[in-house]
Formats: structure tokens, sequence, C-alpha cells
């Protein structure tokens, strides 16, 4: 018969093994959710950097894939994981869109000022600019900092002509 304080230690123990267990297992899951969603991520980068296309159309995927991206951060429940998902996302996309930016500013600078004013009129309506002003607040907030400060995000808002919060 074993004692009832060593019982009761025995299960002290046994469920301090469990809830580590849990714990380990929770963030393994987030961590490879984290990974598949950069990888996506990445990928959509990489061949958009590349692709040979229309410099406002590539610009509005760009967008596209942010706003993606800054929601898909949302998703995770503690600051520190959204927190890491931004910077491994703007580190792991760094050269994409530093080509990309590249491309669309030689294009840009090229442009006389009537189709300057003409592009800034077509992005104002474009729905990203409403979705980035939206989602941009709730990950500051999530986060309590400024996106400017971790993600290419600030390159980006000066591309599409926009200003951060």
């Amino acid at each position: 018969m074993i004692p009832l304080n060593l019982t009761r230690h025995l299960l002290k123990v046994q469920h301090i093994y469990v809830l580590l267990a849990t714990m380990l297992i929770g963030t393994s899951c987030t961590s490879t959710r984290m990974n598949k969603e950069l990888l996506v991520h990445n990928t959509q980068m990489q061949q958009l950097a590349i692709k040979k296309m229309d410099p406002i159309e590539k610009l509005d995927i760009l967008a596209a894939y942010t706003v993606e991206a800054l929601e898909n951060s949302l998703e995770y429940n503690k600051t520190k994981d959204v927190i890491k998902f931004i910077k491994l996302y703007s580190r792991q996309n760094k050269q994409p869109v530093e080509r990309i930016y590249k491309e669309i500013s030689h294009w840009y600078l090229n442009l006389n000022d009537a189709e300057k004013l003409l592009y800034g009129a077509r992005l104002a309506t474009k729905p990203y600019v409403r979705q980035l002003y939206t989602v941009i607040p709730k990950v500051e907030k999530k986060i309590n900092k400024k996106l400017d400060k971790i993600l290419f995000i600030g390159k980006f808002m000066k591309l599409a002509g926009l200003g951060l919060s």
C-alpha cells in the first residue's frame, strides 16, 4: 500500500507532466502552423517579384499579400507569436519586396505629373487601402508597437502613397 502523502505527490508530479506536455504540443502546433503560413507567403512573394507584369497590378498583389499576412498574424493568441510571425514574414520577404519596390519606384519616377495624379486617385479607390487602414491599427494594438518598426510595411505604405498613423 502506497502512503497517502506519496500518492498526492505522485498525482501532482503527473499533473505537472501533463501540463508541460500540453504546452509543448500547443507550442509545436503554433510553430508548425506559423512555418506553413510563412512558407506560403514567401513562395507567393518570390513568384511575384520575378513575374513580368504591370507595376500597378504588382502593387495590388503585394498589398493583397500584405493584408493577408497581417490578418494571419491576428489569428495568433499570444502577442509574442504575433510579433514573431510579423518579424519572420518581414525578414523572409525582404528581398522580394525590395525588388518589387525598386521596380515600382522606377516605373513611378517615369510618370509625368498628370499620370502621378491619376495613379494617386486610382490608388485611393483600391479595396486594400481600406483593409490596410483597418488591419494595421488592430495589429498595432495587439502587439503594442508601431508596425513600421518591425515590418517593411513602412516602405510599402510609402510606395503606395499612404501614411501610417
